[in-house]
């Protein structure tokens, strides 16, 4: 994943690639950000294995620009309580899934001020009321293809402010028989 929009959403863009991998610029940004030597910080993420493995990956990536990561891993409900508390997890590996294929699904739940309260679903609790405003305008637009550019506008504004780092896109994947009589996939 490059940006917020996965494929099967409307304001989707290929285009978007704001974080490309390249551990020469991460080095030098560190550099100018005061951490040339690095420094320590704790990933949250959940029991499964799958999210331990791609929270190994992570660290692994930001351990060559000198971040030493400590994963804590936490039950769901533990985590969720965690993240969703103000100043208690720097970093968090969390997957969000839509409710409905709208790009506003991935704006109002997790990137909004209002959203961005002690137990809120926005992690990372980022507000840009300019991104507000913007997004309620594009909640306006009855017609979804005039809407698309008013929400790859608020992507790019929210991937150039960096809240959080997409990292891939979630798949389901439903088999069925021709025996199965009646069964509609939503």
């Amino acid at each position: 994943a490059n940006c917020i929009y996965p494929l099967q959403i409307p304001a989707y863009d290929s285009a978007c690639d704001p974080y490309p991998y390249d551990v020469a610029k991460a080095k030098a940004l560190m550099t100018e950000a005061g951490f040339a030597d690095g420094f320590t910080t704790q990933l949250y993420t959940d029991t499964q294995d799958l999210s331990k493995a791609i929270s190994e990956s992570m660290i692994q990536d930001l351990a060559a620009i000198g971040i030493t990561v400590e994963l804590v891993q936490q039950d769901f409900d533990v985590l969720i309580g965690t993240i969703t508390t103000p100043h208690t997890a720097p970093m968090t590996y969390l997957g969000w899934f839509q409710d409905f294929p709208d790009p506003s699904d991935f704006i109002d739940p997790i990137l909004s001020c209002a959203s961005a309260v002690e137990g809120g679903a926005n992690t990372a609790f980022y507000c840009n009321e300019e991104i507000d405003a913007l997004a309620a305008d594009a909640r306006k637009v009855l017609d979804l293809q005039e809407a698309i550019p008013l929400y790859q506008e608020i992507e790019r504004r929210i991937m150039a402010d960096a809240p959080w780092v997409p990292l891939t896109y979630g798949y389901v994947t439903s088999l069925r028989s021709d025996r199965v009589q009646g069964y509609e996939h939503l």
